[in-house]
């Protein structure tokens, strides 16, 4: 074969691979894929917070031995409200007025069967319960006894509140006192100044006073406080004493007497007792109990500067409505405290129970009398 044919054939086919090749279809530049987003992990579901069972609330009656208008029952109203407030309401107890659920003089054995949670009484209306140690208790007549001052003492300071709850065991538990304060001797037509002016006078009280004032030749009549009034204008009665200034002047008796006496020897001073029911206290938790007693504790001397400060200023009502004021004599307060300390004597040669709760105060009270002297008889306020 030639050169020239050779060259002629190897030119063919370059013609033909051209053709083929620009025959062929034109490949379609591929889009470049968007990358896909990560997938945004799912955020964990918060466990839900089991329902917390709602706290119990104890809720409890309580009947107080004053009417409510008097300034030792105003105490207890706020001390109430206190321990809701700080219970955040699981102690919810609700206060009465005397009277307002069991009669007055009932309300320890309602306490006993439930028939109330709670109860302040003067334990003189215990006697025919409990008997003659019921005026070692702190009620209100107890000639020439503690003041209240004293008797708080003597359950913070001298065990008393044991002593307390030991007498009354079968009827509640003792949880402090409500303080009164040091009483008027009398409410009176006249003076009541020595013993002989009370030989055949008709005169309202009640417990050891009563009986003192018999040995002098009163006529003793036990009559309520609320009837008393009333017992004035029919005269079934010619004078009587029954509490401190402010739980006296809003009852009217300035309009029915024209002389107030001093001082309460026959009533120096007085606490109610604060008693509940054993069930009641025993369902509460600790922190309530703990709760319910500290506040008690705190009223037991806040009380005592609230009543003080009503009772001054009863006092000065009765002044500017022009009510006359004697002063017992000295000679018959101290004939007074003499004829106390012989009855007490004797009823702690029959009764055992009296007899120890007598030594237990006798012991307290000398020693906490013995500063007596320390504070000065005098001050520039006078």
């Amino acid at each position: 074969m030639t050169k020239r044919p050779l060259h002629l054939v190897l030119a063919l086919l370059m013609v033909l691979g051209l053709t083929v090749l620009a025959c062929a279809p034109e490949a379609t530049p591929t889009t470049p894929t968007t990358p896909t987003s990560p997938t945004t992990p799912t955020t964990p579901t918060t466990p839900t917070t089991p329902t917390q069972p709602a706290a119990k609330v104890y809720k409890y009656v309580w009947q107080d031995i004053s009417p409510s208008g008097a300034a030792i029952y105003i105490v207890l109203q706020q001390l109430v409200d206190k321990v809701r407030v700080a219970s955040g309401g699981r102690l919810d107890i609700t206060l009465y007025p005397e009277g307002a659920i069991t009669p007055r003089d009932e309300s320890t054995p309602a306490v006993k069967d439930r028939g109330l949670d709670m109860a302040t009484n003067a334990a003189s209306m215990d006697l025919n319960r409990m008997g003659p140690t019921m005026y070692l208790m702190g009620g209100s007549g107890t000639p020439a006894g503690p003041s209240t001052a004293d008797l708080i003492a003597w359950i913070r300071q001298g065990d008393g509140l044991q002593v307390m709850r030991d007498v009354y065991k079968d009827w509640g538990i003792v949880l402090g006192g409500d303080p009164g304060a040091p009483e008027l001797f009398a409410h009176s037509k006249k003076p009541l100044t020595k013993a002989s002016d009370f030989k055949g006078l008709k005169f309202r009280t009640l417990g050891l006073w009563g009986e003192i004032l018999a040995d002098y030749g009163a006529s003793v009549v036990q009559i309520p406080g609320g009837e008393l009034y009333q017992a004035v204008e029919r005269g079934v009665i010619d004078a009587f004493e029954l509490g401190p200034p402010s739980y006296n002047w809003p009852l009217g008796f300035q309009e029915i007497m024209d002389y107030i006496g001093v001082p309460g020897i026959q009533s120096p001073g007085y606490i109610n007792v604060i008693l509940m029911n054993h069930a009641a206290w025993n369902e509460l938790p600790a922190d309530l109990q703990g709760l319910l007693m500290d506040e008690i504790m705190a009223m037991e001397y806040y009380g005592q500067l609230q009543t003080k400060k009503a009772d001054a200023e009863a006092m000065a009502k009765f002044i500017a409505y022009g009510t006359k004021i004697f002063e017992v004599e000295e000679a018959f307060q101290a004939d007074i405290a003499a004829r106390s300390r012989a009855k007490m004597e004797k009823y702690s040669g029959t009764d055992a129970t009296f007899k120890m709760v007598l030594e237990h105060q006798t012991n307290f009270f000398r020693t906490w009398h013995s500063l007596k002297g320390i504070e000065p008889a005098y001050t520039l306020f006078d």
